[in-house]
C-alpha cells in the first residue's frame, strides 16, 4: 500500500529517473517532463508530503514512460 511520502524523497525520484523540471506553475506546483517529452506529472512541490493518491499517480506516470 502506498503511503504519504516526502516531497524530497518524491523529487529525488524523479531526478534520478532522468526526469526535469520543465517549469513552476501555479502557487506551489511545478510541471516535471520525462527525457523524451512524452509525459508530464505536475508535483506540489510548496508541501512537506504528498498524499498517496498523488504518489501513485507521479510513480505510474514514471513507470509508464519508456525512456
Amino acid at each position: 500500500m502506498i503511503s504519504e511520502q516526502p516531497t524530497r524523497t518524491i523529487l529525488q525520484e524523479l531526478i534520478r529517473s532522468g526526469w526535469s523540471r520543465k517549469r513552476q506553475g501555479k502557487g506551489s506546483h511545478s510541471l516535471w517532463q520525462c527525457p523524451t517529452g512524452q509525459h508530464s506529472v505536475t508535483v506540489p512541490d510548496g508541501h512537506t508530503t504528498i498524499r498517496a493518491g498523488v504518489v501513485r499517480s507521479i510513480r505510474k506516470a514514471v513507470d509508464g514512460c519508456s525512456c
